[in-house]
């Protein structure tokens, strides 16, 4: 066990080598003084494991071993940089052997030697680790080393920073940018880099930690899947020249309350955001034609929409399940209602339909029992099966003088009183 002259030794060494870098991509280095006693960046209370608490793997061709198995009863850990085998082959420390820490309660810091550049799967899952320091260039993180553990990694101006990870995409974020599993459990805060032009596939899919992301200016794109299962992000902030949002992109993301989608938005993915439970009011803008199935699927807490002009259809179950939503406005241009567009929409009591509509879809109004009146243009040539199944508070005045003949028979299948040859 080496003396607290260690200590003060791995503090400057944290000060000196520690690699700042976002949780999602690359950034500059960030000079910023850490010290023990003031940042806590090494417990006082940390000691030197021994070797003998671990098994040890020797890699030749790597010249060093992997620890793992660890058996010894210390709570705050320094990993020493050697270690002697029973060959006695002495040898740097390497990394992490898979299931290194698996499992293994009472543990809550861990400071990584300057020479372990990985950590093997499931080193730390199931953990009660809470603070983990690298003091060298760790290169390799496999994958769910952090399942169901809460990493907290050094803080600055409120963002989290990971150590350096593998590159393969040019970035830092969870070995690769398409890996997020790797953190899903650890990453909180999220700074894209400025020049980033997407945020990719499945970025940061179910990274159920992350509460806040910076999305720069230079991203036109968000990929599909991209937030996926994000349950506890609260905000987002979406940069002016964004043009796409991908399918799924906010799928689940249950504790977002609001979203404002700048004006150069043209496109927004089916289930974009689907599940989003929280959400209570978003902005859609001019640029965007069309919204996608399940677009906001389920968005129970939604409760108003504005569609700016430009939209001219509206997918299959895009607001279906938007309990809280009371009135809907649709602009002139809009031509299409999909199957279930608004199913379960139990709070709507009107929905204005433009003149532009020739096509509502079957269940587009199903179990909406809160809707009272509605009026159907004459251009509407195609009504599907169930229209208005259980819309038992409504009255429905048409524009034809009587029932057009592409209307499903069954599209007022509760027999609700209809006004032919209205003109409101």
């Amino acid at each position: 066990m080496r003396t607290k002259s260690l200590i003060l030794m791995v503090s400057i060494l944290f000060a000196t080598a520690f690699p700042l870098l976002s949780c999602s991509s690359r950034l500059a280095p960030v000079p910023v003084p850490l010290s023990s006693e003031k940042d806590g960046i090494v417990d006082p209370k940390a000691e030197e494991a021994k070797f003998e608490d671990f098994s040890l793997f020797y890699v030749p061709e790597r010249g060093g071993y992997l620890v793992g198995d660890y058996k010894g009863p210390l709570s705050s850990i320094v990993i020493p940089d050697t270690a002697t085998g029973e060959g006695g082959i002495t040898a740097p420390i390497i990394g992490l052997a898979d299931y290194a820490f698996y499992g293994r309660k009472g543990i809550t810091t861990v400071l990584l030697g300057k020479n372990i550049t990985s950590i093997g799967n499931y080193a730390f899952s199931n953990t009660d680790i809470t603070d983990l320091r690298i003091a060298g260039g760790l290169t390799q993180v496999a994958e769910h080393a952090f399942d169901d553990c809460k990493v907290t990694f050094y803080q600055h101006n409120g963002i989290d920073y990971l150590p350096t990870f593998d590159e393969l995409y040019g970035t830092a974020f969870c070995a690769r940018i398409d890996s997020s599993e790797l953190l899903d459990f650890a990453c909180r805060s999220v700074i894209i880099p400025f020049g980033a032009k997407e945020v990719t596939d499945n970025a940061f899919f179910g990274c159920s930690s992350l509460t806040s992301i910076a999305i720069p200016s230079t991203v036109t794109s968000i990929g599909i899947c991209a937030f996926d299962g994000c349950s506890s992000l609260a905000s987002i902030s979406i940069p002016d020249g964004l043009t796409s949002i991908g399918g799924a992109a906010f799928c689940g993301c249950s504790s977002l309350t609001s979203v404002s989608l700048p004006p150069t938005v043209a496109s927004i993915g089916g289930s974009a955001f689907s599940g989003c439970a929280s959400l209570e009011s978003i902005s859609i803008p001019e640029g965007v034609t069309s919204i996608d199935f399940h677009a906001f699927y389920d968005c129970s807490s939604l409760e108003s929409i504005y569609i700016s002009d430009g939209l001219t259809s509206i997918g299959g179950a895009a607001f279906c399940g938007c309990s809280s939503l009371t009135s809907v406005s649709l602009p002139e241009g809009v031509t299409f209602m999909g199957d279930c567009a608004f199913e379960n929409c139990s709070s709507l009591t009107s929905i204005a339909i433009p003149s532009t509509v020739t096509s509502i879809g079957g269940w587009a109004f199903r179990g909406c029992p809160s809707l009272s009146s509605i009026v159907i243009p004459k251009g509407v040539t195609s009504i599907g099966e169930r229209a208005f199944y259980g819309c038992f508070s409504l009255t429905i005045r048409c524009e034809a003088e009587s029932k057009p003949g592409g209307w499903n028979s069954y599209w007022n299948p509760n027999g609700r009183p209809v006004v032919w040859g209205c003109k409101e």
